[in-house]
């Protein structure tokens, strides 16, 4: 049936898992390093971090390689035809079942800190992005297009609704528990709308080194907080 998903990795994970079984290999711990839910938020994983602008030159090699696969991958004619299937789905036409597989917070044993090159923050986050990419366009082959697009978020910081909560555990990426900020019906009087302030500077500085770095390959796109 032509509308089954492929999974090109199936036979080799196959063989992961019944390697696990047999005590050959041992599982990677949860690397923590995506923090983030889902890809959505990828805008603001790649935005600027204040005093932490520079990228190396080593690092720029390492993201602008990285980057020219992912043009690549977005080059080819299934993506083309992934997105028409997605004008078609909104457009309320008959098409197959469309998937998106997305690992959440998986992706932190599918890339491992161990596999990233980069030494400055921002270059391990945009590395991390665009290995993310790759991963999804040439291993997980699903409905999700790749384009060839680098987004950023703007930088800046946001107050808080005048509680917290309070986490215990979760250390990278595992379980915890959550101590809700309300506990009574008074508390709702120490809530505050929380204030956000944008640093253009640090957004227009990320912006310029993205351009530098990724200008002829993919296009640059600031967009949204």
């Amino acid at each position: 049936m032509q509308w089954l998903m492929k999974f090109t990795f199936a036979e080799e994970q196959t063989n992961h898992f019944e390697n696990l079984l047999k005590g050959k290999m041992i599982l990677n711990n949860a690397t923590g390093y995506w923090d983030l839910g889902d890809y959505g938020s990828t805008i603001t994983y790649n935005a600027g971090i204040k005093d932490d602008e520079e990228i190396s030159k080593k690092d720029r090699l390492i993201l602008k390689n990285l980057s020219i696969r992912v043009a690549e991958i977005a080059s080819h004619p299934r993506q083309k035809e992934i997105k028409n299937l997605w004008f078609k789905h909104n457009s309320l036409e008959a098409t197959r079942p469309l998937i998106i597989f997305d690992p959440e917070n998986g992706w932190n044993e599918i890339i491992t800190t161990d596999q990233l090159e980069c030494s400055s923050r921002l270059s391990r986050h945009w590395e991390m992005v665009l290995k993310k990419e790759i991963f999804w366009g040439e291993k997980i082959c699903d409905d999700r297009p790749i384009e060839p697009y680098f987004n950023l978020g703007y930088t800046f910081t946001e107050s808080s609704w005048g509680l917290e909560s309070k986490f215990v555990g979760g250390r990278n990426g595992g379980s915890y528990t959550w101590e809700p900020a309300l506990k009574e019906y008074s508390d709702i009087s120490k809530l505050s709308y929380p204030e956000i302030e944008v640093d253009y500077d640090t957004t227009n500085k990320t912006y310029k080194l993205a351009k530098e770095i990724f200008g002829d390959i993919l296009k640059v796109r600031l967009i949204g907080l």
